[in-house]
């Protein structure tokens, strides 16, 4: 397969992938995704460019490069929507599976791209963050294509060369997606490769006082602005707050602090199936004698640990953070089953491969037929769900989101399950190129299994029913410039509604009943049912939202 067949390929792939996540149900509330909305509608609406604000007044906790992406996205549309603010990430985690392919390639083949590529999207963590509308997608990239560029520099052997400029612009632009950690983290590895070759000295032809100017020049043309926008409570919430608190794990961070080893067992969980194989792939580089493979393999494992060890001596972990060594992962994984398939390695190294891949593909097997042992026999869904879930209102949405949708495990359990006895077959038969086939396939079973079926996102629904009830309540209202909010805790109702205001409290509430005409208000319905009480005023239930078990409420729009 010639080159640009190879990265269609993993284009489709992805596409396919981000397709059925961004389809499956979802929640903007989780992961602060409505906050970044708002962010959003802010930038558009009111033209706040350097500084936009969560329900008018509460300032950006990140830097806005993402916000100005997806407000550009939205302007296209012509209206900003949930897929609007995801885009900005989908494209980025687009551009990371390029970048992963040509890392691959660079340092050993397209074929190595092509496992590399695949790896990177079929896993859970991935695949999940580039259909969210963080910025944790743009920073792996721009993180990502700093240490693509370097390579390509490094590659000069000491020549001047655009990419030792565009290694720094890409820092840039990673800092004003999430912080100086876009510089930071591509430093170290650079820094960790270059001492293990023993060639510090390169670092004379990165230029570096012109590199670094470049990127305080990008850095600075926001923050200045911000800052003197934003003043005080820009520099204690954005700087303080979330950048030396968060590391530190002190202050309003201290309660959120972690064990060093947090983000091990994440990227265990988080990057299955082919975390499994990490250890494996390490061990058969550190006793490998090919002097070829050592070198090539060198830098995606310096990028790896790097990450990984910088993050974890953060104090304020979060999950999110490994992100960028995913890339890294990817290209030690691919090579590692390329040269498999290619017989480039001892016999035991495919066991170890084997056995790995039995055990997952059995696991999945197992849950696949569990699903298909309710959807058969639905009254099995209580008892199951008392056992696991603990809880009467998850169990009694198990099993309508069972009973309603019957066309689910047809459509996921099922070849889950065949793909699965099929990868077990291709292991016993020791045919690791078809193994490989039959793994990447059941591994995307399990994450449309995992998103439509299994995650709490699908199994409480709450997104979906926030969503249906501000369409239902848009259509209800004769003008937007009366309506306001109170007692609303989330962000999403605001952001589908398109107003990015304060929250207003009870006494706010009914002074506004009093001075508005034709006055709108979405509420609890716990707040609904205060204001009556402490008000003599006659209100009007215009709309009502279904039970939200996130919440443990109802929505209501009221009027007079």
């Amino acid at each position: 397969m010639d080159r640009s067949k190879t990265i269609a390929l993993l284009f489709v792939c992805y596409g396919l992938v981000a397709f059925f996540r961004l389809m499956a149900p979802s929640d903007i509330d989780v992961r602060d995704q409505a906050k970044q909305g708002l962010y959003v509608l802010d930038v558009v609406q009111k033209g706040s460019f350097f500084l936009p604000t969560e329900r008018g007044s509460k300032p950006a906790t990140k830097p806005p490069l993402y916000n100005w992406v997806a407000a550009v996205v939205s302007l296209a549309w012509g209206k900003v929507t949930d897929l609007t603010i995801k885009l900005p990430a989908v494209l980025s985690g687009l551009g990371v599976v390029l970048v992963t392919f040509l890392v691959s390639e660079m340092l050993f083949s397209k074929e190595v791209g092509l496992f590399a590529g695949l790896v990177l999207i079929l896993n859970y963590h991935f695949t999940n963050l580039s259909c969210t509308a963080r910025t944790d997608m743009m920073l792996c990239l721009f993180i990502s294509l700093s240490l693509y560029l370097f390579l390509l520099a490094y590659r000069k052997h000491g020549e001047k060369s655009i990419y030792t400029t565009l290694i720094f612009v890409s820092m840039g632009l990673g800092s004003i997606t999430k912080g100086p950690v876009a510089f930071l983290v591509p430093i170290i590895v650079i820094l960790g490769f270059l001492f293990f070759m023993k060639d510090v000295k390169w670092l004379k032809s990165m230029q570096l006082g012109w590199g670094i100017t470049i990127w305080l020049v990008i850095m600075l043309g926001w923050f200045v602005p911000a800052l003197i926008e934003g003043g005080r409570q820009f520099f204690d919430i954005v700087i303080y707050d979330e950048m030396v608190n968060r590391f530190l794990g002190i202050g309003t961070r201290a309660e959120k602090t972690r064990p060093f080893y947090y983000l091990v067992g994440h990227f265990f969980g988080k990057f299955l199936p082919w975390s499994l194989l990490v250890p494996s792939a390490m061990l058969s580089y550190w006793k490998s004698k090919n002097r070829t493979e050592k070198y090539g393999l060198l830098f995606p494992m310096i990028w790896f640990l790097s990450v990984l060890i910088f993050f974890s001596l953060s104090g304020g972990k979060r999950s999110d953070h490994i992100l960028p060594l995913y890339p890294a992962a990817s290209v030690i994984v691919g090579q590692f089953w390329f040269s498999l398939v290619e017989r480039d390695k001892p016999d035991h190294w495919t066991s170890h491969l084997r056995t790995l891949s039995l055990g997952y593909l059995l696991g999945c097997f197992f849950v696949a037929m569990g699903l298909l042992i309710l959807w058969t026999k639905p009254g099995l869904v209580q008892a199951v769900a008392r056992l696991v879930l603990r809880s009467p209102e998850k169990i009694k949405l198990l099993e309508d989101s069972v009973r309603t949708r019957t066309y689910l495990p047809m459509l996921t359990a099922l070849p889950l399950a065949i793909t699965s006895i099929l990868g077990v077959a291709f292991a016993l038969k020791k045919n690791v190129k078809a193994l490989f086939i039959a793994l990447s396939i059941t591994a995307l079973f399990s994450l449309s299994t995992y998103f439509e079926i299994l995650s709490p996102e699908a199994i409480m629904r709450s997104g979906e029913q926030k969503k249906t009830f501000c369409l239902k309540a848009a259509e209800k209202i004769d003008s937007f410039e009366n309506l306001t909010f109170s007692n609303i805790v989330q962000n999403s109702v605001l952001f589908y509604m398109g107003k990015n205001i304060r929250s207003l409290n009870q006494d706010e509430a009914l002074e506004f009943f009093r001075s508005t005409d034709n006055p709108y208000m979405i509420t609890t319905e716990a707040e609904y049912l205060a204001l009556r009480r402490s008000s003599n005023l006659e209100f009007i239930v215009l709309e009502k939202s279904e039970y939200l078990i996130s919440e443990k409420e109802k929505y209501v729009l009221i009027g007079r």
